[in-house]
């Protein structure tokens, strides 16, 4: 069909796909990679929710060993290839997108987009092939043809469906002889993992970090363990657990697990971590009453249940899920630490009761006002950043802050401050404040030693494209107490 097709369509009357290279400012290549994966996944959730998202990629390890692979999380669909040793990087990226499209046919979506972090990929499409050195398939416009049919067949189907390559950095750091394969790939795929082996019955702590252990087991014969780690390893069910009831922390961070489960024998658990999972609900923590610690970042929660009685819980994270409501949580008075950023919260409420909150984290979500702040009176650190806020109010009463991070968001004014008697760090980058008379309002903080205001029209130079050369001066003239302005530190007479 494929060879038809070639003979009726000459490469260049084939319409071009389209070719977004908007991750690339998010995910530059000296950015911690945990950073750049953080913000493309950000941008990937709110943009591309409603499309079949596809992540491909290709690379040759230092032996040689060469290897394509695409993943599709939400299909649970795989693939991974080994290619001969003298091909080139650039052409395991090509060969990773067309495998990619030909499994997409098999599911024929309505809307799908193909990520890479291969820029030269995405070059060689937008010149209509002509720029494609010798491929794998050895033909310079095979790639755009296979690219450019795929796109034509989807919209002779009536599926309306076009594919938008974005470059997304480093999404993940893979390990392997056969390419880059996630741990999706290896779940569906045949995985190589390890037997739990215990050498020291008597020992009070264990630590088993990246050991692919895929099975917990064997753990009967620790009689005083107190700690134990498995992070990152392969496991999907957490058991073998009964006789335990020693232990006091428990960290299941990085793994595979989809309920929790088989932690009531846990009775003297303080801190529980099951962050970087795929858990959808919070369950199973009737008996962990000394709770005083629990994560669950980075799961796909969608409600916050099942923990009012953990009356002796100090820090609560639960960033990084798919939350929309804060409630459930009026019993833990003794919270003060709240870590709920990036979920999908639109109003701040439910913490009349955390009268002992010191710490509140609660950025990247879809708050339009500050709020529901009037009993938090021991607030120290308020992130509220990357929300819709246009104006600052409601912080009356949070006269103990010396954090306030109110960057990335909408705001036009520096008011409502002046009673923050005791706030060092001011972070209020990427906002809207355009006059400069506002920053000298910040002169009455005498407490105030670092402050970001990069990236506001104050910033900028009179044509509105790079920073204003006098901006930093000025900025010091007004504040000649501060000891950091942006990232670099100030000069000390």
């Amino acid at each position: 069909m494929l060879t038809l097709l070639y003979l009726l369509f000459p490469f260049w009357h084939l319409e071009s796909p389209e070719v977004s290279l908007e991750l690339q400012p998010l995910c530059p290549k000296d950015n911690p990679p945990l950073m750049s994966k953080a913000n493309a996944t950000e941008h990937i959730e709110r943009d591309y929710s409603q499309s079949l998202c596809v992540f491909t990629d290709g690379s040759k390890t230092p032996d040689g060993a060469t290897g394509a692979a695409f993943v599709t999380p939400e299909l649970h669909v795989t693939k991974t290839v080994r290619l001969p040793a003298h091909v080139s990087v650039f052409t395991c990226e090509l060969v990773t997108i067309i495998l990619a499209l030909f499994g997409l046919d098999e599911f024929r979506p309505v809307r799908d987009t193909i990520f890479t972090d291969s820029i030269s990929a995405l070059q060689a499409f937008t010149n209509n092939g002509k720029k494609t050195s010798k491929t794998y398939l050895r033909d310079p416009e095979a790639l755009y043809r296979v690219v450019s049919f795929w796109h034509f067949r989807f919209i002779c189907l009536g599926a309306q469906s076009c594919f938008f390559f974005d470059w997304m950095g480093k999404m993940e750091q893979h390990e392997s002889q056969s390419g880059n394969v996630t741990s999706e790939e290896e779940e569906a795929g045949d995985e190589v993992s390890e037997e739990l082996v215990i050498d020291d019955p008597d020992a009070e702590g264990l630590d088993l970090n990246h050991s692919r252990i895929a099975k917990m087991e064997n753990l009967e014969q620790l009689t005083k363990i107190q700690y134990l780690c498995l992070r990152q390893n392969l496991i999907k069910k957490i058991e073998c657990l009964s006789t335990l009831s020693t232990l006091t922390e428990l960290d299941l961070y990085d793994n595979q697990l989809t309920n929790v489960e088989n932690l009531e024998s846990l009775v003297n658990l303080e801190i529980l971590d099951l962050s970087f999972n795929r858990i959808r609900k919070i369950e199973g923590l009737e008996n962990l009453t000394k709770l005083k610690k629990l994560f669950f970042v980075n799961n796909k929660i969608t409600k916050i249940e099942n923990i009012n009685h953990l009356t002796e819980l100090e820090m609560l994270e639960l960033g990084a899920n798919r939350i929309r409501v804060i409630e459930n949580i009026s019993n833990l008075t003794k919270l003060t630490s709240l870590y709920i950023g990036k979920n999908k919260l639109t109003r701040i409420q439910g913490l009349e009761t955390q009268v002992n909150l010191t710490c509140l984290s609660i950025q990247s979500n879809r708050l339009l006002k500050i709020e529901g702040l009037e009993t938090l009176v021991k607030l120290d650190e308020l992130y509220i950043s990357h929300n819709g806020i246009e104006c600052i109010s409601g912080l009356e009463n949070n006269v103990n802050l010396t954090t306030l991070d109110l960057a990335g968001n909408r705001i036009k004014r520096l008011e409502n401050l002046s009673h923050l008697s005791q706030l060092e760090e001011f972070w209020f980058n990427d906002n809207k404040l355009d006059v400069w008379d506002d920053v000298e309002q910040l002169a009455s903080l005498k407490t105030l030693r670092t402050v970001y205001l990069e990236r506001n029209p104050i910033w900028y130079d009179p044509c509105g494209e790079t920073s204003d050369p006098s901006y930093r001066r000025k900025v010091l003239i007004a504040l000649p107490g501060l000891e950091q302005l942006d990232a670099t530190l100030c000069r000390t007479t």
